[in-house]
């Protein structure tokens, strides 16, 4: 498959890059700003990363893991951990069954807020942080940053970016959070010159 990827230099020069993609590889779609509104609540998801694969691993995986989950809604998210936490650019996931994303833990600070890092592309991340026993982990490595999907149409559809599991750990059957993707469409579409369809 032909990929081409538009590279915004200065505002009046745009080049495409032709890429060459592997089998192996797969291209995500972006959520239409018509599902902006979807919850996505009840829909079976997958994340893929390479995260811890148990609380009692030391390191992150060698090899690409899988795992799939439901979404829940963010009432039911609040419950576990709060509405100052729990906003509505978050997407939760049940952690049911001990199936969840898999972070190594950072240093603590005292808020919870999303960051749009305009690195060499765009990465989102929703830095959820606190005092001690106050149920999140912020992860540093692993499985952050990475992709929460669905199928649909027989293609997968990005909602979601890995942000933060408990700090009871990832088999401890609490939601893990993601970014909401519907929620920055239009600051993805300003800042990559990529159009997103209605």
């Amino acid at each position: 498959m032909l990929v081409l990827i538009p590279l915004t230099v200065p505002d009046f020069i745009q080049v495409l890059i032709p890429l060459t993609v592997p089998a192996f590889i797969q291209v995500v779609a972006l959520p239409r700003h018509s599902q902006a509104s979807n919850t996505f609540a009840d829909q079976a998801v997958q994340v893929s990363g390479w995260g811890r694969t148990s609380d009692t691993s030391t390191g992150i995986s060698a090899e690409l893991n899988f795992v799939d989950l439901n979404i829940i809604t963010n009432a039911v998210c609040a419950q576990t951990y709060g509405t100052d936490v729990i906003v509505g650019s978050t997407v939760c996931a049940s952690g049911a069954g001990g199936r969840s994303t898999c972070n190594v833990s950072t240093a603590r600070s005292d808020s919870c807020r999303v960051e749009i890092l305009p690195i060499f592309s765009w990465k989102l991340e929703m830095v959820c942080s606190g005092n001690v026993g106050d149920g999140l982990d912020e992860p540093d490595n692993g499985d952050s940053g990475g992709p929460l999907v669905i199928t649909q149409e027989g293609s997968y559809l990005q909602i979601g970016v890995v942000s933060f599991v408990s700090s009871a750990g990832c088999a401890s059957g609490n939601p893990s959070g993601y970014v909401r993707t519907t929620s920055f469409l239009n600051w993805i579409s300003a800042n990559t010159q990529i159009s997103i369809a209605d």
